[in-house]
């Protein structure tokens, strides 16, 4: 790839041109389009680019690898929605709102911020609600969770209701993510909806099993290059 007026190169499975298939499953994610992953990988960049230092290229793998990647992207639409929501609307609005996206940052009772469980169910519901409309077809393209290496990224059915739903589509959906959240919890008031923090099962090597390892989006290995000119 040669971009000189940009300065920066950045992938995360990226397509590698216009027209270019998803290959073999399970990266049919990588068909989100403007919600794709990448998209916040190439906003995380773009920031360091304008004051390069190799500690700034250290924390944008950590917050790529510890922020839903949608959910800085989605400030202005869900600043849109809360406009007229009411109720319970409003509370989940105001409850991803208020969230920085972290899913790795504890309390002292080593749960996660409200904002985490508010944000996987709103997903969930933005995808039922514009699903629903295309009936047998939206289950060939929606339906079950992202990639479980990507638990806080989207699947192709999220980032489709995403693109396409209206403001008030959100709305409704975060009414149905109230409802929801509110039986799960058994608690309407959004300061009990805590979680412990993600965890990725481990299968066992040799005699003994490992205890499961904290959820990162990939961080497997990283490579950090500079370039001379």
């Amino acid at each position: 790839m040669i971009n000189p007026s940009q300065h920066w190169l950045a992938n995360w499975n990226t397509l590698p041109s216009q027209g270019w298939t998803t290959g073999n499953d399970p990266a049919s994610e990588r068909a989100g389009g403007p919600w794709f992953r990448g998209a916040y990988l190439a906003r995380l960049a773009s920031s360091l680019a304008k004051h390069p230092s190799f500690s700034g290229m250290n924390q944008v793998i950590y917050h790529a690898g510890t922020v839903a990647e949608q959910r800085p992207m989605a400030t202005a639409e869900l600043k849109q929605a809360l406009r007229g929501a009411t109720g319970g609307q409003a509370q989940v609005l105001r409850t991803i709102l208020h969230w920085n996206g972290s899913y790795a940052q504890t309390n002292s009772g080593a749960t996660v911020d409200p904002g985490v469980a508010a944000w996987q169910t709103f997903k969930d519901q933005l995808q039922a609600l514009a699903l629903a409309p295309l009936g047998a077809a939206g289950q060939l393209i929606g339906g079950g969770e992202p990639n479980d290496e990507h638990e806080f990224d989207v699947n192709i059915g999220q980032a489709y209701a995403l693109r396409t739903l209206k403001p008030g589509g959100w709305r409704r959906a975060a009414g149905a993510t109230f409802t929801v959240l509110a039986r799960r919890f058994h608690s309407t008031d959004p300061a009990s909806w805590r979680e412990h923090r993600a965890r990725f099962p481990e299968s066992a090597l040799g005699a003994e099993q490992p205890p499961p390892m904290p959820f990162f989006d990939r961080g497997t290995f990283e490579q950090v290059v500079e370039l001379d000119r």
